[in-house]
């Protein structure tokens, strides 16, 4: 399990710095502190609540839970208050990844209005 849990780290690690990328070619601030907004799909209900609890004990805001239009999954979104920078910080990705997975959830990734 420990080359899955590095390769979503990996995987999540570069896509965040084509997002870097992107955002300083628009001229933002990868230090300034933002409504950040994370996205996820879970299989179930149950495993859906678990992670929107866990992302609220994470400092997360405005979790909410919502069945998919598509197909039987379950939608996840939250908010978090902070910079680019801090979440693109592998810290934050490897514990990101850590209760993503312990909730067989998948991360869809995140965005930020500039």
């Amino acid at each position: 399990m420990a080359d899955s849990i590095e390769n979503e780290i990996a995987v999540h690690i570069a896509r965040n710095e084509k997002l870097v990328e992107l955002i300083e070619e628009h001229g933002a601030s990868l230090d300034e502190d933002r409504a950040i907004d994370f996205f996820f799909y879970v299989n179930d209900r149950a495993d859906a609540e678990g992670l929107a609890q866990d992302l609220s004990a994470a400092d997360f805001r405005s979790v909410e839970v919502l069945p998919e239009q598509v197909g039987d999954k379950w939608s996840v979104h939250a908010e978090r208050f902070a910079s680019v920078l801090d979440i693109t910080a592998a810290d934050f990705v490897e514990s990101l990844v850590q209760v993503t997975m312990r909730h067989r959830a998948e991360f869809d990734g995140w965005g930020t209005a500039l």
